[in-house]
């Protein structure tokens, strides 16, 4: 199998409580080594690096509401990648795809905006058109049926990608989408 792609840190800046001076966050509120998370029953994994309840996003340390509370929040329940921001909030999420790997046709109800920032994914739309997507590449993903496959049997890749959720009841020719996931070769 091939090398893993090195697991890059993930740093969060914030106001001091004391005197509003800009600071990292310290360690121990939030690992700047991300947590990866396998997604279902594929090979391939995601980490949470940052998260906002709302947008706009309350920054106010003092403030329960603030982002890096919420995110604290959320990295620590967060199992599944269904798991998709808060109606009116937003998630910031690397994912890597080992060689040979894909994901299930699925569609989350987010518009995601991701960069591939290593290696090649496939990306499958229901309709059955591909694209090959390569480093430097974006793709602005709007709520469809969708599959990622690594088609290389080498090389890892890796999607850095910002979700946001899409208005509740969202609908398109008279069909309220919903979050799916269909196993292989199935619906």
């Amino acid at each position: 199998m091939a090398a893993e792609l090195p697991q890059p840190k993930n740093y969060i800046t914030t106001h001091a409580i004391s005197d509003g001076n800009s600071v990292f966050l310290p360690e121990n509120v939030v690992s700047s080594d991300p947590v990866f998370k396998k997604i279902g029953p594929t090979q391939s994994r995601f980490a949470s690096l940052g998260a906002a309840p709302t947008v706009p996003v309350c920054i106010n340390p003092a403030d329960a509401k603030n982002d890096v509370s919420a995110l604290t929040h959320d990295i620590a329940t967060e199992t599944q990648p269904a798991s998709v921001p808060k109606p009116g909030g937003i998630v910031f999420r690397r994912t890597d795809t080992p060689p040979g790997a894909a994901s299930p046709m699925h569609r989350t109800l987010t518009v995601d905006y991701a960069v591939i920032v290593a290696g090649e994914i496939e990306l499958t739309l229901e309709s059955g058109e591909k694209r090959l997507l390569r480093t430097g590449d974006t793709i602005v993903q709007r709520a469809t049926m969708h599959q990622w496959r690594n088609p290389s049997q080498t090389e890892w890749c890796r999607m850095v990608c910002v979700m946001v959720p899409i208005e509740e009841g969202s609908s398109v020719n008279g069909n309220v989408l919903e979050q799916e996931f269909r196993r292989p070769g199935g619906h």
